[in-house]
């Protein structure tokens, strides 16, 4: 009876120093020779309209990017939309942003036009298309697809459509909602894609298991979150920023801001 009192002491113990809701940064570093200078990117998912007060706005601005990158679910269709706007208004006033959708801000009602409302916010929807970003002297191609929610012919439609003004001499990023497409990613040639969606597994165990569940992957899944790299192309999943739009709690996966530097 104390050794199963004791082993659920310590269980417990184990699972409340695991449940940790401050952001954390990662950071990654992506080597090319397409480049003639450095870039400081911020990879930015799944907010879900979470309140963070200003820590999110204070930490931004301390990472000071030169271009910030967001793979959809900023907005969560559950929840209020305030908090999520509100950290848009401001960085898109401050920073060179670049967005897609993921598959909650597609279930939002059509009439909101959450497109709308991001680009007011002179930030750069990308729905199967490309913007060039000067950096100090080379070009950097940014690609973007709408959430696979959107139906598969239409999502290929516009992979297929980006692939093909692919310029192999620059350095092609792609911002995506969902990792567990790696594949197809992977053999278009991408020197970069950036993802979310699978909220870092939920749950983490340190050096043990990289995640628990994810949505469209299951029990175990392989792109939870981190760098996984093939034939040279990269690709990054964030662990994201929800914390109180998911039911279950994350432990020992704490809230995620991802800095990525190309040099």
């Amino acid at each position: 009876m104390k050794i199963l009192l004791f082993l659920i002491i310590a269980f417990t113990i184990y699972f409340v120093l695991g449940y940790d809701t401050r952001i954390n940064t990662v950071e990654y570093s992506i080597r090319t020779n397409k480049l003639k200078s450095s870039v400081k990117m911020l990879l930015i998912s799944d907010l879900h309209s979470c309140d963070y007060e200003n820590k999110l706005v204070d930490k931004t601005d301390d990472i000071n990017p030169d271009i910030i990158l967001m793979t959809g679910d900023i907005i969560d269709d559950r929840l209020p939309f305030d908090k999520g706007f509100s950290f848009i208004s401001h960085i898109g006033n401050r920073y060179d942003c670049y967005y897609v959708t993921g598959n909650h801000e597609l279930r939002i009602d059509p009439e909101i036009n959450i497109k709308k409302i991001i680009r007011n916010e002179k930030i750069k929807v990308l729905e199967g298309s490309c913007y060039s970003f000067n950096a100090k002297g080379s070009i950097l191609c940014i690609y973007g697809l709408d959430d696979f929610e959107m139906g598969e012919n239409l999502w290929l439609n516009q992979l297929n459509s980006i692939t093909d003004t692919l310029n192999n001499n620059l350095f092609n990023i792609l911002l995506t909602h969902r990792p567990e497409k790696a594949d197809e990613y992977f053999k278009r040639g991408f020197d970069l894609t950036v993802s979310g969606h699978a909220h870092g597994g939920q749950w983490r165990f340190p050096k043990l298991i990289n995640g628990f569940y994810s949505p469209n992957q299951g029990v175990f899944p392989k792109y939870a979150g981190g760098l996984y790299k093939r034939e040279g192309n990269a690709l990054i999943v964030s662990r994201g920023l929800a914390k109180e739009s998911t039911k279950i709690p994350r432990l020992f996966n704490p809230p995620e801001l991802v800095v990525i530097n190309i040099n």
